[in-house]
């Protein structure tokens, strides 16, 4: 299974290297917060209504899933003065000269 790198894995392949009963499932009320080590197996249920929000940290002591930077040629003055205000959240993100 890690030989797909990070492609999605159905729960049916999940139960052939996992009894069910090593299956735990986390339930919260709207507004409810949930922490947890994403290095398991881990998913969201679909929901049944609405939109689901989530706030992710990440934190790390190692380089592994640090992704290649994304140039962007083709961008609005916007989008580049956000940059400029917010480097931090856009740190994976190389602009390249835009003839605008």
């Amino acid at each position: 299974m890690l030989e797909r790198g990070y492609s999605r894995i159905s729960d049916s392949d999940i139960i052939k290297f996992y009894s069910k009963d090593r299956f735990k499932e986390i339930k919260g009320e709207a507004g409810s917060i949930i922490l947890g080590d994403t290095i398991s197996w881990h998913k969201g249920k679909p929901i049944k209504k609405g939109t689901r929000l989530i706030f992710q940290l990440q934190f790390t002591s190692s380089l592994f899933g640090i992704l290649p930077k994304t140039k962007i040629s083709n961008y609005s003055n916007d989008l580049y003065n956000f940059y400029l205000d917010n480097k931090n959240y856009m740190k994976n993100i190389e602009f390249e000269k835009n003839d605008k």
